[in-house]
């Protein structure tokens, strides 16, 4: 398992550095000022407990000097699952219903490996503090057999990949949309929960809003319009 996850992640970097050395062949027209703003919409889908959890969330910060992103994230995951532990002081025998929360939120620091004009792709290190709900029901009358709240600090690390849309056929704000996909790995590096395991990979495909390239089109070229 380790050692396939590291051969993709191989393959990965490698196709990266290619793309890179493809884009570089042309000018890099972004206009990079010393502080742009920077936000992203983060679904992603965690692997843990044997499933594939759906995690909704946002990013939002600051890219600095066009190197880095660093920026706060916010994310909130609510399902019905039927496959989890069970408390030992709950009797297996018993219809039981989970209800799984997490509510948590992250700091982030995130260094690009490029920039250009239509393709970007950066590391991404995230740390963060949040909480773990878990409810137990009768799954026929609802009755709760046990409800606790927990804390739970996540650390994780992967890599982003942005594609940036061209302004087409006249519509100049196409430019400030593009796709975001996302990968890497999540650990819980402390945890009041003693029964769920968050540890595991997740990988993200999601819209992408570039308010740097919305900064630079309407507020820069306004001020260098008026100079």
């Amino acid at each position: 398992m380790i050692q396939k996850l590291i051969k993709r992640v191989v393959l990965l970097l490698f196709s990266l550095f290619s793309a890179n050395a493809m884009f570089s062949q042309q000018a890099d027209t972004v206009h990079k000022t010393k502080f742009e703003p920077a936000f992203d919409f983060d679904q992603r889908f965690n692997y843990m407990q044997n499933r594939w959890a759906n995690v909704w969330g946002y990013r939002e910060g600051v890219i600095i000097k066009g190197k880095y992103k660093v920026g706060i994230g916010e994310y909130y995951m609510n399902e019905n699952v039927t496959e989890l532990p069970i408390p030992k002081d709950i009797n297996p025998n018993y219809p039981v219903s989970q209800n799984q929360q997490l509510y948590y939120g992250t700091v982030y620091f995130e260094p690009f490996l490029f920039r250009h004009e239509y393709l970007e792709a950066s590391l991404v290190f995230e740390a963060g503090y949040g909480r773990t709900v878990n409810t137990f029901k009768d799954a026929d009358d609802g009755v709760v057999y046990d409800n606790y709240n927990r804390y739970f600090v996540p650390v994780g690390a992967g890599v982003s990949i942005n594609l940036k849309f061209p302004a087409l056929f006249g519509w100049h704000a196409l430019r400030w949309f593009g796709i975001n996909i996302c990968g890497g790995y999540r650990s819980s590096i402390a945890q009041g929960d003693p029964v769920h395991n968050y540890n595991g990979a997740y990988w993200s495909i999601s819209t992408a809003i570039f308010l740097d390239r919305m900064f630079e089109d309407i507020f820069l070229k306004k001020h260098k319009s008026t100079d």
